[in-house]
């Protein structure tokens, strides 16, 4: 299965979070962006999003396209820790 980026929206803010291996990880937050939002709505693989080259046309979305890469990476870590703090092998 494909890695995914979703997108959900609260009252003044949007959640972003990772699909992967049919696990739900949050990402992070960010203040509500329609330009966001409409890009994310319907979810977007994670090599879409990281070939994305139309970043200048939104600031927005540029500097949310940017903190995916290391939230990512940051979020699967994190899964990989055992209850120990220790690394799984």
């Amino acid at each position: 299965m494909k890695d995914k980026i979703i997108v959900t929206k609260g009252n003044d803010q949007i959640d972003l979070y990772l699909i992967s291996e049919g696990k739900k990880l949050w990402l992070f937050s960010q203040k509500y962006s329609m330009s966001v939002y409409n890009y994310f709505r319907n979810g977007r693989s994670v090599r879409e999003v990281m070939a994305y080259k139309d970043w200048q046309k939104g600031p927005r979305l540029n500097k949310t396209i940017e903190r995916i890469p290391g939230m990512i990476k940051y979020v699967k870590s994190e899964l990989c820790e055992d209850g120990a703090g220790n690394k799984a092998s």
